[in-house]
């Protein structure tokens, strides 16, 4: 027992040694993981401090975040991390050494997704309070407009295809009865082939030429005769015959059958051949016309849904964007039904003008008919005429009757009732045109397009010294985005939703002329049939309409967006608006904010003038569609068309010619509008009889009105507008915006020094306790025997 005495201390020491160093291996291994934890909370206070330095014009200015940082500031950092550290714990513990501090600015404010994503935070407890305040009503209402100009746009285009037929019309009647003057073919009309026995006569003055002509021909043959006979004796005297006479009459019968053949004949070939043409034409453009008019047919009864619908979602009670949105288009119903009454009526006018393809058969073959029994006459003619100027003795001369039925042959044949029903319009009314009236408008605008000024003094970025080459919409990087999508939830972006694409008015207003601001105004004819204006106006807001339709519930990026714009910054009328409560204030350069967002143009007049050409081209769309929603109106327009249109239009260029009334009148009316918005009135946004002013006669007194919980104001179409417009250049103008109004106000601020967040890294050392550099892996030896710790991670201010 002896000999076992102490066994048990061995193995005791064995257990104590390895407890000790298993809670010494547990030690360090946790104050090593402490010291990271405690790195990494040292860095993220670290880089939180340097974000804590956001510029504060900005944020107090336009609710945004961002750090000024032309370069990193490592040594604040590093800075900043100590501090920190020497907070955490004793020396003996840890012993911090900071080997390796980074930051690395991110998120620069330059990037446009970076923007609208701070726009978007900023926004989401305050923009859903306008969308249900009436924007989406408003939007709603254009909608709805947008399918009643798609079937105004299509009207005009047959209206001019309708002109085209009524020129075409003229040309055939002149062609037909030669009394319109349109084809000049004077006397050589189809209708006037043979007329008065002009054909007969010549026939019979043929005849007698000819037998008078075949008698001396037999004569002087005669006489020939007998001089060669003379000759052949060998007379010294042989008297020639003298063929003067035969000359001469053989000439006037040349004569006549010229006359017979050309003047007479073949002349009313080109007549007959003409009118085919014609018929066929109209006949091809009718054809057109009826498929313009079933898709007019077609637009209208889907512009009727849609208004049902809308009604019904707004009488069940519909909640939230999609009742706001029925609501403005329910609102436009009586209007879409007038809209509708009217349509249908001159369609159905239409169709009773239009040449159908079995009447134009019947007359292509009767005038077929006649171009044949020319042809005959002229085969008659050709025959007999060789055998009349080529008669020689002894053959027997051709008889006077023989020679009529020669040049007769195919007369029976001749149609002479070949009718089109085009008459004459009746004596012309004097009335007042307004087209002289509202080109006397038109250029009183465009010379006066920076008038309106509000009493401020519009600027040109050159005053402040700044080259707009320089700004950031102009720098192809500064105005790309990185971000695909935006914070938040729910909702969809602008592209998405098939909006801010700037597709749908651009290019109607620039084929109206309005794309390069008001003075394009200028080129506006409202006297020429071959004017696009009308076309292009309703064809943008047929685009606005299906751009809207498309996704304007699923645009809750690009309404927010906007409404921010909108409270933000200034604009160039004295409407004010502000959905943020006075909370935000800049110093600013431009006092109309909103158009150089728009328009970027460094000329703030121009900028003004081109957002109110374009307010002018949407209001003509409005005010057109309300004279053709207005019987009176209507109606006055096409007397006055009538009256216009021209002795011989018979109604055909009537409605061509009643548009451009109706385009001066709605003009004359848009511009009024325009300069009422910009004085910061409120407007219905689809008029009533009662609201119209340029009445030419009409009074509106004691007519409806629309009340004023419908009426917009410019703020609303700068809406219309901003959802239009592209997202990269709304907000790459709006960092332009910043740093203008920076430079105004005496700062030198570059969007592309600034950033929204930070990624940062730190490498730590600590000694060691109890595992020293033989229990660490290289990469972990920071070497003097320390063990070396690494930190990173990144933080932004939104």
């Amino acid at each position: 027992m002896k000999k076992a005495q102490g066994g048990i201390s061995i193995f005791l020491s064995i257990a104590i040694v390895a407890t000790i160093v298993l809670t010494g291996l547990l030690v360090d291994a946790a104050r090593i993981y402490s010291a990271k934890n405690q790195a990494v909370r040292a860095l993220d206070i670290a880089t939180l401090a340097i974000l804590s330095d956001f510029d504060s014009g900005l944020k107090n200015g336009y609710g945004i975040f961002a750090v000024n940082m032309p370069a990193p500031d490592t040594q604040e950092l590093r800075r900043y991390a100590e501090l920190n550290l020497e907070r955490q714990s004793g020396a003996l513990l840890y012993d911090y050494a900071i080997e390796d501090i980074s930051l690395k600015p991110e998120m620069p404010l330059a990037d446009i997704g970076v923007l609208e994503s701070q726009i978007l935070e900023y926004m989401k407890y305050r923009a859903p309070a306008a969308l249900a305040s009436g924007v989406l009503a408003m939007l709603g209402s254009v909608q709805s407009v947008g399918g009643m100009a798609g079937a105004a746009k299509l009207k005009m285009e047959a209206d001019k295809k309708m002109a085209e037929i009524g020129k075409l019309q003229q040309k055939l009647r002149d062609y037909l009865y030669g009394d319109t003057g349109a084809a000049g073919v004077g006397s050589k009309y189809a209708m006037n082939y043979a007329s008065g026995g002009i054909r007969e006569q010549l026939a019979e003055e043929i005849a007698l030429i000819f037998e008078a002509y075949a008698d001396v021909r037999a004569a002087d043959y005669e006489s020939e005769q007998r001089a060669r006979e003379s000759a052949a004796s060998g007379a010294d005297d042989v008297e020639k015959p003298d063929l003067t006479d035969q000359r001469e009459l053989r000439d006037k019968l040349a004569r006549a059958l010229d006359r017979l053949q050309e003047s007479e004949t073949s002349a009313y070939l080109n007549a007959n051949a003409r009118a085919v043409e014609c018929i066929e034409q109209i006949k091809e453009k009718s054809a057109a016309i009826y498929e313009l008019y079933d898709k007019i047919d077609e637009s209208m009864g889907t512009a009727e849904g849609a208004a049902g619908a809308a009604g019904a979602v707004a009488g069940a009670g519909g909640t939230g964007g999609a009742a706001a949105a029925a609501g403005g288009s329910a609102a436009w119903a009586p209007a879409l039904e007038a809209f509708s009454g009217s349509m249908r009526g001159s369609l159905e006018e239409g169709r009773a003008m239009l040449l159908d393809a079995e009447s134009a058969r019947s007359k292509t073959d009767m005038l077929n008919k006649n171009i044949e029994a020319i042809n005959e006459a002229l085969s008659g003619v050709s025959r007999i005429r060789g055998k009349l100027l080529g008669f020689s003795p002894p053959e027997s001369p051709a008889t006077q009757a023989e020679i009529r039925e020669a040049l007769m042959s195919g007369a029976e044949k001749y149609n002479y009732g070949v009718e089109y029903d085009y008459q004459k319009n009746s004596a012309q009314v004097k009335l007042p045109d307004p087209r002289e009236y509202a080109m006397d408008r038109l250029n009183e605008y465009v010379g006066g397009e920076n008038e309106g000024k509000n009493g401020r003094e519009l600027k040109k970025l050159s005053d402040l010294g700044i080259d707009i080459a320089s700004l950031p919409s102009r720098n192809a990087g500064g105005n790309s985005s990185s971000s695909s999508s935006s914070s938040g939830s729910g909702g969809t972006g602008a592209g998405a939703a098939g909006i801010g694409e700037g597709a749908g008015w651009g290019a109607s207003a620039g084929a109206a002329g309005l794309e390069d601001g008001g003075g394009a105004l200028g080129g506006v004819n409202l006297f020429s049939e071959d004017s696009a204006f009308s076309e292009a106006s309703m064809g943008g807001f047929m685009n606005i309409g299906a751009l809207l339709g498309g996704g304007l519930l699923g645009a809750r990026d690009s309404l927010y967006v906007n409404e921010w714009i909108l409270s933000v910054f200034g604009n160039g009328s004295k409407a004010k608006y502000s959905l943020l409560g006075g909370g935000l204030s800049h110093s600013a350069f431009f006092g109309a904010e909103a158009e150089y967002i728009l328009i970027g143009g460094e000329d703030e007049a121009a900028n003004v003038a081109a957002i109110k050409a374009q307010i002018v081209l949407m209001r003509f769309a409005l005010n057109f569609l309300h004279i053709y929603s207005d019987a009176e109106k209507l109606a006055l327009a096409n007397q006055i068309a009538a009256a216009l249109a021209g002795w011989w239009s018979a109604g055909a260029l009537t409605p061509v010619v009643a548009n451009l009334v109706i385009a001066a009148w709605s003009l004359s009316e848009s511009i009024l509008d325009a300069g009422d918005l910009s004085d910061g009135k409120k407007l219905p946004f689809i008029k009533l009889p009662g609201d119209w002013k340029t009445n030419i006669g009409l009074p509106s007194e004691g007519k409806a009105k629309t009340p004023d919980s419908q009426m917009v104001s410019y703020i609303d179409y700068l809406r219309i507008l901003l959802l239009l417009e592209s997202r990269e250049k709304k907000l790459g103008r709006v960092n332009d915006l910043l740093e203008i109004n920076s430079r105004f106000g005496g700062g030198s601020l570059k969007t592309a020094s600034l950033y929204c967040g930070a990624s940062a890294g730190l490498e730590i050392s600590v000694n060691y306790i109890f595992m020293t550099s033989a229990f660490m892996p290289a990469s972990a030896r920071a070497g003097q025997g320390r063990r070396r710790l690494k930190a990173s991670l990144a933080r932004s201010l939104f």
